[in-house]
């Protein structure tokens, strides 16, 4: 049987079109990762036989190796004998030193990535404007890093004791902050209780959220936190600021505090010492359907309470402070070097003074303690 030239190209353009047709069909994608474990970290286990569907920087799927015929990527790697897993959060931390260490807390960034943390949450050291633009530019893939979410400058009372701050007393220096930040695209509020008065860290609350800006912050002791919940308060930073929820002399103990006839440090140790579960779990349901949540920083309070114990000195990761020097005997890198030293030292004297340091933080785990809760 012979074919024309007329019918062969007739055959040809009809499967074309039928070729066209199904590949229409498929889901377009950028990216396939496959042949990789994946780390299930919801489940806290390990699964094979799955692929990771990527278009853009977004993940649009995770599918069974069997369904990656329903897309059409631009490109497939395959990752056998390698662990794939959500990149990490780092949500408590602070870039600080002052001017003279902005390049070392930029050699952080892409280490961040290296030890696979995809995100950080800034709240605020003392260097708000430099951290400002770093999250510019990493969007703008113009400087790698981690997804950067930052507070800019905290608000604070006069003459605070932290730096990078914005210094409030009136409702009108409130509203005057809240516009910079609000110009500036920060992320959240971050509203620290170190010289603020009670007053004004309920005022700043209020005037965030008729603004929509999510709030974060340490919590003064004068205030009951069902009030500060109540308020509008997005985030509490360090769970020891949680501790007055597990008593149920709460009130009791935080009158005491304003009226100035117990110090903060001894409500905390009341709050421990009268712990009842029942309470715990009926204040944290509360915070809960106020929509506040807390980011306990349990590891870093860890390494604060053992201070007097751990020798940090010849930590690996001292290995990368100071990565702008070369070579690593400079002179600029000794003394960034003896800086972080002498941080250190004075850190465990910090340890050691239980006066000066908070008392969640400096108490060691025992027996005298709480034991952790079941979930809710």
């Amino acid at each position: 049987m012979k074919i024309s030239f007329k019918q062969l190209s007739g055959a040809m353009l009809a499967l074309g079109l039928l070729s066209a047709a199904h590949a229409a069909d498929k889901i377009a994608a950028d990216v396939v990762l496959t042949k990789a474990t994946l780390i299930d970290v919801a489940g806290g286990k390990t699964v094979t036989g799955k692929s990771v569907v990527l278009k853009g920087d977004t993940i649009v799927a995770v599918v069974d190796d069997q369904q990656l015929s329903n897309y059409a990527a631009k490109k497939t790697i395959s990752l056998p004998g390698k662990y794939l897993m959500p990149g990490l959060w780092d949500t408590h931390v602070h870039f600080g030193g002052g001017p003279a260490l902005i390049d070392e807390n930029k050699h952080l960034l892409p280490l961040y990535l290296a030890y696979g943390i995809t995100t950080v949450r800034d709240c605020s050291g003392d260097l708000p404007d430099t951290v400002l633009q770093w999250r510019a530019q990493i969007n703008a893939r113009q400087l790698e890093g981690p997804t950067i979410f930052t507070s800019g400058a905290k608000l604070e009372g006069y003459k605070p004791l932290w730096k990078g701050t914005i210094e409030v007393g009136t409702p009108e220096e409130v509203s005057k902050a809240l516009d910079k930040l609000q110009g500036q695209q920060v992320d959240f509020v971050k509203i620290t209780e170190n010289t603020l008065k009670p007053e004004m860290y309920l005022e700043a609350l209020r005037q965030a959220k008729a603004r929509g800006m999510r709030t974060s912050g340490h919590i003064p002791v004068q205030l009951t936190l069902a009030t500060m919940f109540d308020a509008g308060l997005g985030t509490v930073e360090h769970q020891s600021y949680l501790l007055r929820a597990a008593t149920p002399k709460e009130q009791e103990l935080t009158a005491q505090v304003a009226a100035g006839t117990l110090t903060g440090r001894e409500a905390v140790k009341q709050s421990l010492a009268s712990y009842d579960e029942a309470t715990a779990r009926s204040s944290f349901r509360y915070m809960a359907s106020k929509g506040t949540a807390v980011v306990p920083t349990l590891s870093v309070s860890r390494v604060v309470a053992y201070l007097d114990r751990d020798d940090h000195t010849h930590d690996e990761a001292l290995q990368y402070t100071a990565t702008a020097c070369a070579p690593p005997t400079t002179g600029a890198c000794s003394a960034r070097r003896r800086m972080t030293r002498r941080r250190l030292r004075s850190a465990r004297r910090c340890s050691r003074n239980r006066r000066r340091c908070c008392l969640f933080c400096s108490r060691k785990a025992s027996a005298s303690l709480p034991a952790p809760m079941r979930a809710f």
